[in-house]
């Protein structure tokens, strides 16, 4: 996405340039003022871009937030206890012991650990996607 924007900028870069020279030959302005044209056009897109980045990179980071991504031991854990059967059971939709994902019961989007064998529970793909990252009653 940057690169095509990068690219626009520096074609119409080039064509200010182009025209500028054009212009500088047929009426009399010298190069320079071409060249000048042409840098502060492009200083003005950069500064453009940079403060566009910045305010997208400020970002709140929550301290001590674990990722999401399971540990192998726990996830192994967690099979052994459920005993790789779903426990969502959501009636229609339920596999039972098929296409089993490791669920959060409080969802990680919400603040829930993704370390804690307490927050989480085997569930089959269909369960899992109906719960979504809804609260538990």
């Amino acid at each position: 996405m940057n690169l095509r924007r990068h690219l626009y900028a520096l074609a119409a870069a080039l064509m200010a340039f182009g025209i500028l020279t054009v212009m500088s030959g047929a009426f009399g302005l010298p190069v320079l003022v071409a060249f000048l044209a042409l840098s502060g056009g492009c200083t003005a897109l950069y500064f453009h871009y940079r403060r566009r980045s910045a305010r997208a990179a400020i970002v709140p980071v929550t301290p001590a937030r674990d990722d999401r991504v399971i540990p192998r031991d726990v996830r192994v854990a967690v099979i052994a206890r459920d005993g790789g059967k779903c426990q969502l059971r959501y009636p229609g939709i339920c596999l039972v012991d098929k296409q089993i994902d490791i669920d959060h019961i409080f969802p990680w989007a919400r603040g829930g650990s993704s370390k804690d064998m307490s927050n989480l529970q085997c569930a089959c793909h269909p369960c899992n996607a109906h719960k979504g990252a809804r609260v538990p009653v």
